[in-house]
């Protein structure tokens, strides 16, 4: 196994656990087509959130997915896999969703095959983060939509799995492509604005329209 570390990384463990480590960098698309080469599959969770300075979500979901899917396809890699984000679209109005969804259908028009993995948000991680930053100083938290959709917490969650066509037909006969698993989802982005702050359904800034199924962009610091 070999796996892409940047000089700040802490992968001792790895290395003595059998890891062939190389350096490397989504931002480098030269280091990434050394990485590639001879693998079978690649695996990627990465992307820019908790990052900072040059890690953005242009920089690192945008371009360099972009890197790394084209460098994979190029080296010849013949599994893909990416951990996406449920509601990822070309079309999001949030730019870490639109990312994503640029990067899937970058996938999909690859010679690779693939499979996509798409969770959801967790809220014990996203309230804190999206709601309880502009609430308690009077700012409006916006919603995409109505935000009144249920959406689950931790350790219950959504994934969409989306298996490539090529990996459905090599499935046996009868068998039928893996369903996502679904937990009691709990409360909606507008309860738990609600709950956060009484006045809060005063500050929301709704927009109608949205393709955007979470219904809450995650960048509601305004």
């Amino acid at each position: 196994m070999r796996i892409l570390v940047r000089g700040c990384s802490s992968h001792d463990a790895l290395v003595k656990a059998g890891a062939e480590a190389v350096r490397g960098d989504l931002k480098d698309a030269n280091s990434l087509r050394a990485a590639c080469a001879g693998a079978d599959a690649v695996i990627t969770t990465a992307n820019s959130v908790g990052r900072a300075g040059d890690d953005t979500v242009e920089s690192v979901d945008r371009h360099g997915n972009r890197n790394l899917v084209e460098s994979a396809d190029a080296a010849g890699v013949r599994r893909f896999l990416f951990i996406s984000a449920l509601g990822a679209d070309t079309q999001s109005p949030m730019p870490f969703l639109r990312a994503k969804g640029e990067t899937e259908k970058r996938i999909r028009d690859s010679s690779m095959d693939w499979t996509i993995l798409e969770p959801n948000v967790f809220m014990d991680i996203w309230v804190p983060a999206v709601v309880g930053g502009p609430a308690p100083s009077g700012r409006p938290v916006t919603l995409v939509g109505e935000g009144r959709r249920p959406i689950p917490s931790s350790p219950g969650t959504m994934l969409r799995l989306i298996p490539s066509p090529r990996s459905i037909a090599r499935r046996p006969r009868g068998r039928r492509p893996p369903l996502p698993r679904r937990y009691l989802p709990l409360k909606s982005w507008y309860q738990v604005s609600n709950m956060v702050s009484p006045r809060m359904s005063k500050l929301a800034t709704h927009k109608q329209g949205s393709r955007d199924p979470l219904e809450l962009a995650l960048v509601g610091r305004n």
